[in-house]
């Protein structure tokens, strides 16, 4: 098994990057920006040793996140219909599914980041680097 980059990053680094993102998308208003970031989330298993398992892991969590939120967030959106399409009887709001759009991509970005973290480095190697820099050592246990 290859070790890959992203594998050989200090665990705080790893944890850095993960919530450096996750803050990233949610304090950005602009979805273009949001779903640049979704990418570069998206694309950082690339940087790993199993990739293959955490983007399996990913579509298995994200598709039934996904699936729900659009249609719960087009059906059930509440504002004026800007845009709208009638599909059997049912009215889904063009805005909603913006709306549903960003807030799935801002939960993508934090799940992937942190599924990195999470796959890439043992519990007892991110808690041994928590321990090193302060936090208490009734963390390792």
């Amino acid at each position: 098994m290859r070790i890959g980059w992203f594998d050989r990053l200090h665990p705080l680094t790893k944890f850095t990057w993960a919530l450096c993102l996750a803050v990233c998308t949610y304090l950005i208003n602009n979805p273009l920006v949001i779903i640049a970031i979704l990418c570069i989330a998206l694309l950082t298993p690339l940087t790993t040793a199993q990739a293959a398992a955490i983007y399996r892991t990913l579509r298995t969590i994200f598709v039934p996140i996904a699936l729900s939120i659009f249609l719960i967030q087009g059906t059930l959106f509440p504002g004026d219909a800007v845009g709208s399409w009638l599909i059997y009887g049912i009215t889904i709001n063009y805005g909603a599914l913006q709306i549903a759009g960003v807030l799935l991509a801002r939960i993508m970005t934090m799940g992937s980041g942190l599924l990195c973290v999470i796959q890439t480095t043992p519990p007892a190697t991110l808690t041994h680097a928590l321990a090193e820099r302060g936090m208490p050592r009734s963390i390792e246990y």
